[in-house]
């Protein structure tokens, strides 16, 4: 079977747009909600929702004021977001090769909107798109991605790729069954990343070369 990419399924922060959120940052802050305080190793690459997650189980009077504390940094996120270079232009390459494109973030699906509302990001309505508020368990679980897969049951898995920019992205995409590829806004190492990447972009004018192979 051809393996000629027919659906792309895209990250949203820091991949289509840069939001600029400093999730080291908010897990060195969301430590300090715990009883005690873990270590800086054990907060390394941990999902921002799977710390919150653990903060009501571990301290649960601390747990809206955390979950308050990542709403409001996501917020401002959303509102001094910017257009990756490149990114609202994907539609039309996509249309060019007849590939159908849609978005899972681990956003909420209130900041989804905000970012649909901005000017300047209308071409994120050309996606269909999957938030944490879609799902029981956000990434790095692959239920999301296996949700979309559902709704594109007529496009194999051979045929389907996941672009993000983070190791949680590549375990969902495995997770799920399907190829990851790497959009390396944050100069990651692919030491970071325990599964094997299909590829790496570094700017949104290589994606038509990748649908052409």
């Amino acid at each position: 079977m051809s393996k000629r990419i027919k659906l792309i399924i895209f990250d949203l922060d820091d991949t289509l747009v840069r939001s600029q959120i400093d999730y080291n940052a908010i897990r060195t802050k969301l430590s300090t909600f715990f009883t005690d305080n873990p270590s800086s190793s054990d907060l390394s690459f941990k999902p921002i929702l799977a710390l919150l997650k653990q903060i009501s189980e571990d301290n649960p009077q601390n747990y809206e004021k955390a979950k308050l504390f990542i709403e409001e940094n996501e917020r401002e996120a959303v509102l001094n977001a910017q257009i990756m270079d490149g990114a609202d232009d994907v539609p039309n390459i996509l249309a060019r090769y007849n590939a159908q494109g849609a978005i899972y973030t681990n956003n909420s699906a209130e900041n989804m909107n905000l970012y649909l509302k901005k000017p300047g990001f209308e071409f994120l309505h050309q996606f269909f798109f999957l938030t944490r508020t879609d799902v029981t368990e956000p990434k790095p679980n692959p239920e999301g991605i296996i949700k979309i897969l559902s709704k594109y049951n007529y496009i194999a898995k051979e045929n389907v790729i996941f672009i993000g920019d983070s190791p949680l992205d590549a375990q969902a995409a495995h997770g799920a069954g399907i190829r990851f590829i790497l959009y390396n806004s944050r100069n990651l190492s692919r030491d970071v990343f325990p599964e094997d990447i299909f590829g790496v972009i570094n700017h949104w004018s290589e994606l038509e070369t990748l649908l052409k192979s």
